[in-house]
């Protein structure tokens, strides 16, 4: 797993729709929530997405998903981080995401 520190690397528009996210997610549910894909792997542009991991039962799926889309200004991909999927498997073992909640 990367450090919390990771996400000073982020740039702040990314940052602030993150910490919006967090607080979505919390509301509905999430135990813990994790941050992947190309805004830790230096990969990202400005138009990247954020692609966001949670644990938890979240209260409607699809709600919070449109919650998501109309507060960030980003796009958002939003994934249940359940360990029997074989993309989830491989960003924990790969250690690949940061855990920012």
């Amino acid at each position: 797993m990367k450090t919390k520190n990771e996400l000073e690397k982020i740039p702040e528009e990314f940052k602030a729709d993150i910490l919006k996210a967090i607080d979505i997610l919390k509301e509905a549910g999430a135990e813990k929530i994790y941050i992947f894909g190309s805004l830790i792997n230096d990969d990202y542009n400005e138009s990247s997405d954020i692609d966001i991991g949670f644990k938890g039962d979240i209260d409607n799926y699809f709600k919070v998903l449109g919650k998501l889309i109309m507060k960030l200004e980003h796009d958002v991909d939003l994934m249940e981080f359940e360990e029997d999927r074989e993309i989830v498997r491989y960003i924990l073992k790969n250690k690949e995401y940061i855990e920012v909640a």
